[in-house]
């Protein structure tokens, strides 16, 4: 924390998770340094309809994120991420249903990923 209210001479800006992932906001509570998390407003299924590389459009997912709780969030540093599983072409995304997750770990079965 010290480093922190170094940088910004004294007074920490406010840090905001554009997230309301659990496995995110622990890893930025690792870090130690205090911040809120606030769901970001993202239709990420018109996102994912224009076909792209799984890399950008994962960017783009956590860039469209970001930028949505940025706007309500003027003066803060908000962080924005996502993550996809690309498998043989395919982009899976948050399962939804025990059956859609057992179905996509099953044709990850035997995979080998990065």
């Amino acid at each position: 924390m010290a480093a922190w209210s170094a940088i910004e001479g004294g007074s920490a800006p406010d840090l905001v998770l554009a997230s309301t992932s659990l496995h995110r906001k622990a890893l930025l509570e690792r870090l130690g340094v205090p911040f809120r998390c606030r769901p970001p407003r993202v239709d990420e299924g018109a996102l994912k309809a224009v076909a792209d590389e799984p890399i950008a459009l994962a960017e783009r997912l956590a860039r469209a994120k970001a930028a949505s709780v940025a706007a309500l969030e003027p003066s803060a540093v908000v962080i924005g991420g996502d993550q996809l599983v690309e498998c043989e072409g395919q982009v899976f995304g948050k399962p939804g249903s025990t059956d859609r997750a057992l179905k996509q770990l099953s044709m990850l079965a035997g995979v080998r990923t990065a």
